[in-house]
């Protein structure tokens, strides 16, 4: 069953050319389809017999493709081989070339992400116009895990022939040290006249209690290793100060 041309009624088809109806009509004729021409006149609000003529024109066309597609295989028949070999190879030149053409684009377009990628990373990042620079957050939050797991290894070494309430109690000072400035430098709790005092004065209590015993754990085992007095006394400064001021740092930064 030939299948028929469909045929929608809108604005557009209506106020389509002449020619265009035709080649429309030719194409559908071509593809095997029916053109009904009551359907084809409705469509465009045109006569019957203005239909009928389009169906002929379409007709005629298509005898004319035909015919020239005819003298065309005939020209195409009086070629000598050698000139079909050689298009024939240039056809194939000619896809091997598109087919480079391709492959290049593709790396370019690859090269050119690479490049924004590259640019993205190298440039500094812009806050309000101004290039920010790195807090050094990072840094900071591994001195002070460092500086906290350091100390806290050193108050149980000085005890760890003790009891065992005292192995227990060791990370206590550091962190009551750690603690106690920590607080200090956020400025936690209440404040004005009396409890500032009383604050401020339990804080240094605090930090100086937990620092002094946390200070002798430290230096009695360093001086058992074999180092002197001063290198002894030095090591609890390295290693609780540089545990305080990484905490002071991320506190400064947030």
């Amino acid at each position: 069953m030939t299948a028929q041309l469909s045929l929608v009624d809108t604005d557009d088809d209506r106020k389509a050319d002449r020619s265009e109806v035709v080649a429309e009509v030719a194409a559908a004729y071509a593809a095997g389809q029916e053109v009904s021409t009551v359907e084809l006149a409705r469509k465009y609000r045109k006569s019957d017999r203005w239909a009928r003529r389009i169906k002929a024109d379409a007709k005629a066309l298509l005898e004319d493709f035909d015919s020239a597609g005819d003298e065309a295989r005939q020209d195409v028949d009086t070629v000598p081989p050698e000139v079909v070999a050689d298009v024939a190879a240039l056809e194939v030149d000619v896809a091997l070339v598109r087919e480079d053409v391709h492959e290049v684009r593709e790396e370019v377009h690859g090269l050119r992400s690479a490049l924004v990628g590259y640019r993205a990373e190298e440039s500094p990042q812009v806050s309000h116009g101004r290039p920010t620079q790195p807090d050094g957050r990072g840094i900071a939050l591994a001195v002070f895990v460092t500086g906290v797991l350091v100390s806290i290894v050193f108050n149980v070494l000085a005890v760890i022939d003790g009891p065992t309430v005292a192995m227990l109690l060791a990370p206590v000072w550091p962190l009551a040290l750690l603690g106690s400035v920590e607080l200090a430098a956020r400025n936690v709790g209440p404040s004005g006249g009396l409890a500032t005092f009383v604050r401020w004065t339990a804080t240094a209590a605090v930090a100086l209690a937990s620092g002094w015993i946390s200070f002798h754990h430290i230096a009695g085992v360093v001086s058992g290793w074999g180092f002197d007095p001063v290198s002894a006394a030095l090591a609890p400064v390295a290693v609780d100060g540089a545990m305080l001021l990484a905490g002071m740092a991320l506190t400064a930064r947030k």
